[in-house]
């Protein structure tokens, strides 16, 4: 059949004596039958907590339309909106430690950024409802040798 698909990759990569993993997760963003949705939703993510981060990836899925994804971070320190760079179809952006600002991929709309040391669930948002998304979370966690890795979807809301 002719099924659209989207597809995310975090490679692996060696840091000192310790191998990173990998994760692949393929989507399949055909209109009403895929898992692509407008707006995507993380129940926890993780800025620099107790030792973990989470990095989110959000892809624009949609055949032809471009978007900005609005992403809002809710946790004890407020809201914080994010809005990211216009995306292409099939292009994607990486959110990680936003605390550490990187206007080349987001701006902050409001309530400034997420801090670190705070968890928050997030909810992002593509700004053109005729566009889909698609989500995928990834955590670690560092302990002297010890690498601890967590791979999530985002869930359609």
């Amino acid at each position: 059949g002719n099924e659209n698909i989207a597809v995310t990759v975090n490679e692996s990569r060696t840091a000192g004596s310790d191998t990173l993993k990998a994760v692949y997760t393929g989507f399949n963003t055909t209109p009403s039958t895929g898992n692509a949705t407008s707006k995507v939703f993380f129940p926890l993510e993780k800025e620099n907590f107790y030792n973990n981060t989470t990095g989110l990836t959000l892809v624009n899925a949609s055949p032809t339309e471009s978007t900005q994804i609005d992403v809002t971070y809710s946790g004890t320190t407020g809201t914080h909106l994010l809005r990211t760079i216009n995306l292409t179809p099939g292009q994607g952006v990486s959110l990680r430690q936003v605390f550490n600002a990187n206007p080349s991929k987001f701006t902050s709309i409001s309530g400034g950024l997420p801090q670190a040391g705070n968890k928050y669930s997030v909810s992002a948002e593509a700004t053109n409802s005729s566009a889909v998304l698609v989500g995928l979370a990834q955590e670690a966690s560092v302990s002297g040798t010890t690498l601890d890795v967590f791979n999530l979807e985002g869930f359609n809301q």
